[in-house]
């Protein structure tokens, strides 16, 4: 398998750029009203600190 063209989802795959598993981490940026969206967490590698957004942790703004 090719990890290169591999796409980062889910914990502990491996980073594409080192190998190393990727954990799950709050994202350092703070959520904005300002944008449609923001991410509860990103998948983030320990070694090289490569950080992918998940879409499935994209979180849009309520409608009120």
């Amino acid at each position: 398998m090719n990890t290169k063209l591999t796409k980062i989802i889910n914990e502990g795959q491996p980073c594409r750029h080192c190998g190393t598993s990727v954990i799950k981490r709050a994202p350092k940026e703070k959520p904005r009203g300002d944008r449609a969206f923001y991410f509860e967490y990103v998948l983030w590698c320990p070694k090289c600190r490569r950080v992918y957004l998940v879409e499935s942790a994209k979180r849009f703004w309520s409608e009120n």
